[in-house]
């Protein structure tokens, strides 16, 4: 197995400091895992899933906003700008800035869709493993061998619809908050 290394040294051109990127291979080996213990039973790596099914959601609903956001902000740029032409009309510079931020609302608007598809598209797929998991977790009739009981019920409980709505409101209440 080989894990690449990528190393950007700064280098100096007489005026500005310069980002090269280089790619160093070195043969991993054996790669020990630090941080997380495997799970230890089939239940544990259902909650495991669910959590992660969870966390995706949240990311897909958070980048969909930030997507919305983005248009919005440029669309009051745009608006903006074409106010301050109207009031100085002879300014050249201000117009082609406007028209720069209009081409560039005009690719980001002609992306939306496809970006929030394939949001959606992650998102299904992640409330997909969210219910599979869910489904195995009740179907194992779990005694709890080591695996803590208010995870197991709070995982049990959560609805995907509700993991949606609460994943958007978060994402706005962030993108409201910047």
């Amino acid at each position: 197995m080989f894990t690449v290394f990528w190393h950007v040294p700064p280098v100096f051109d007489g005026r500005n400091v310069v980002m090269v990127q280089t790619a160093n291979w070195k043969r991993a080996g054996n790669v020990i895992a630090i941080g997380r213990e495997e799970p230890r039973s089939g239940a544990e790596a259902d909650l495991r899933q669910i959590e992660r099914a969870c966390r995706e959601i949240a990311f897909c609903e958070l980048a969909e906003a930030m997507a919305q956001s983005r248009i919005a902000a440029l669309r009051g740029a745009v608006a903006g700008g074409r106010a301050e032409i109207a009031a100085q009309p002879e300014c050249e510079d201000l117009r082609l800035s406007v028209r720069t931020l209009e081409c560039e609302l005009a690719s980001f608007e002609e992306t939306l869709p496809i970006e929030c598809a394939y949001r959606a598209d992650q998102r299904d797929i992640a409330l997909a493993r969210l219910s599979a998991a869910q489904a195995r977790l009740r179907a194992q009739a779990v005694s709890g061998d080591g695996v803590d009981m208010v995870r197991l019920q709070a995982a049990l409980a959560l609805s995907p619809r509700v993991v949606v709505h609460n994943s958007r409101q978060q994402a706005a209440a962030r993108i409201a908050a910047q």
